[in-house]
């Protein structure tokens, strides 16, 4: 895959985790509300943080882009959910799934990013702290 397709693909992954995180931050419950609406916070906060360095990088190679419903659900690979998630395990079942693909997928293009090193740079920056959250998410169930 072209390198500014796959940085389209996961511009558009990263606003579904926003999506999907906002969901779980709005609709959790349980004993560990608190600390999980919070978690819940730190991670649409950095899924939006991390779009736009993707879409700032995609302008600094010249190419537009793709911001409506229609285009980012087009784009994505990550399957929709179709249920309202509110139970601490279904949201962080979701939301880990999530990680673990958008994690793959920046893995995958930082090995097709050979000559590109503020690509790449940008990219090892991502997949630290989104493991960082991956594990965080498991140590939570």
């Amino acid at each position: 895959m072209e390198k500014h397709k796959a940085l389209y693909q996961l511009f558009s992954n990263l606003w579904i985790l926003f999506f999907e995180s906002r969901n779980a931050h709005w609709n959790i419950t349980g004993p560990n509300f608190k600390p999980l609406h919070e978690f819940f916070a730190e991670i649409y906060t950095k899924a939006d943080s991390d779009a736009d360095l993707v879409a700032e990088r995609l302008r600094q190679l010249g190419k537009f882009i793709p911001s409506n419903f229609a285009i980012i659900s087009k784009n994505t690979t990550i399957p929709e959910s179709t249920k309202i998630l509110s139970s601490s395990k279904s949201c962080l079942d979701r939301l880990i799934s999530i990680h673990q693909l958008i994690n793959k997928q920046i893995v995958e293009i930082i090995q097709e990013c050979d000559k590109d090193e503020a690509t790449k740079n940008m990219l090892a920056d991502m997949v630290e702290k989104m493991e960082v959250n991956l594990w965080k998410l498991q140590s939570s169930l």
